[in-house]
């Protein structure tokens, strides 16, 4: 089987061409009955998202493997999407000082991410990756935020100040 490391990065390839079914195959079991192909396609297919994952380029640092769990860590360096947004508020702003409608906006962010010359933020990462049926699949903890999502959120009481007790 592949080293972890060759797995992380193959999972990129194919998110950036665009191959998000193969990409989903990487993943654990837990984590693909916690979100179904549909919605990590609809997802990583959406236009904007598809063109930042396609600019990002990543270099492994280290691999930490312990049993059947491995943990990857990776810098990554890809559009600084807070300076293109505000770049692209801006020249829109120049150029007609209404509010710029949102497809206004993702055309000239599309069109800016593609640019050579866009500004750029290197990043670490890590990715956890569990050995399941004698390959590594990476581990995103889907299951794990779909149920902190069911968790009620529960209020904060503050307490009296003559509380003893504080």
């Amino acid at each position: 089987p592949a080293e972890p490391s060759a797995v992380v990065l193959e999972y990129y390839r194919h998110m950036a061409a665009g191959e998000f079914e193969e990409a989903y195959n990487m993943v654990n079991a837990a984590d693909r009955a916690a979100r179904p192909v549909e919605e990590f396609v609809a997802a990583a297919g959406n236009p904007l998202q598809h063109a930042i994952i396609k600019q990002r380029t990543y270099e492994i640092k280290d691999t930490n493997i312990v049993g059947d769990t491995a943990k990857v860590s990776l810098g990554s360096t890809g559009p600084d999407i807070a300076k293109l947004q505000s770049m692209v508020v801006n020249d829109l702003l120049k150029e007609n000082p209404q509010k710029p409608s949102a497809e206004a906006l993702k055309a000239r962010m599309m069109e800016w991410i593609a640019k050579p010359e866009a500004p750029k933020i290197v990043t670490a990462q890590q990715v956890f990756l569990v050995r399941e049926e004698e390959q590594w699949r990476l581990d995103f903890d889907w299951d794990v935020e779909n149920a902190l999502r069911d968790v009620p959120v529960q209020q904060r009481t503050t307490p009296d100040a003559g509380d003893p007790a504080e």
